[in-house]
């Protein structure tokens, strides 16, 4: 009886002390299953989705309220509100909105990776780690602009390396995934070929865009400068600014990965035939 009685006592004891492990395991656990994609669909759409949306479409739009004069996001480049020099009064809401959102994305990476894994699985896995990166270094780059913006002087080219790739990295991510929907779409959908090619080719719109007019603006005998503002009184067309197509890549990344967020059944993969 008194041993039974000791074995209790010790049982109890060994439970209070496991207590606090298990208060901090159950968080570390949620934050580790994020970090791989181990989440649903449903966890997707009504948190990281939102939220990312929310931070990123608000960080912006708070950015440019307090932007000094009026900015044309088809003459001015997205780090011009990221600059401390350039909008001292509204450069942190779009460098912490940017970082936020980057930070509600990472649960996509593995969740796309994985989903696409029986179709796909080199490209999903590459495609996972590439968007992972480009998550990890668009928090770095929003979390420096925000609170080191003079890091990039003491590291040479620091922020314009940390900046190419992240949205490098997003880009082959996004790209990579998209070629997997493609696939999807032509072995488990049975789509045409003609729908299958059609949505493959529009990611790839913007990217080409950029590299079209950069190539025409390389070759042009009278190139005027970096794009800018003055550009509307010189005459030269939008279609022709790195800023319009920039904006244009950056929200067909955004949209890109909305759309496989939301388009994808809720089932991982739909088991192959």
């Amino acid at each position: 009886m008194d041993n039974e009685r000791d074995f209790e006592k010790a049982r109890r004891l060994a439970v209070r002390s496991d207590q606090p492990l298990s208060i901090f395991a159950r968080p570390l656990k949620w934050l580790r299953n994020c970090w791989r994609g181990d989440v649903s669909k449903s966890f997707l759409l009504i948190f990281c989705v939102p939220l990312g949306l929310l931070f990123l479409v608000g960080g912006t739009v708070l950015s440019v309220r307090f932007f000094p004069g009026d900015y044309d996001w088809r003459y001015q480049v997205m780090c011009s509100l990221a600059s401390p020099a350039k909008n001292p009064a509204g450069y942190l809401y779009w460098c912490l909105g940017f970082a936020l959102s980057n930070i509600m994305g990472l649960p996509t990476c593995g969740y796309f990776a994985r989903w696409f894994s029986p179709w796909s699985p080199r490209i999903a896995f590459l495609s996972g780690h590439a968007l992972r990166t480009g998550y990890t270094a668009g928090i770095l780059l929003g979390l420096e602009s925000a609170f080191f913006p003079n890091y990039g002087g003491s590291v040479y080219k620091a922020h314009e390396i940390t900046a190419i790739v992240t949205f490098a990295c997003f880009y082959l991510g996004v790209a990579g995934f998209w070629f997997c929907l493609t696939a999807w779409l032509f072995k488990a959908r049975r789509c045409p070929t003609w729908f299958g090619i059609g949505v493959f080719l529009l990611g790839s719109v913007p990217m080409t865009g950029i590299m079209l007019s950069q190539a025409w603006l390389f070759f042009d005998p009278n190139r005027p400068g970096w794009v800018s503002r003055e550009w509307i009184a010189l005459g030269i067309p939008f279609w022709l600014s790195f800023a319009f197509w920039e904006w244009l890549a950056f929200c067909g990344l955004v949209f890109c990965i909305c759309v496989l967020a939301v388009v994808l059944p809720a089932k991982t993969g739909e088991t192959r035939e």
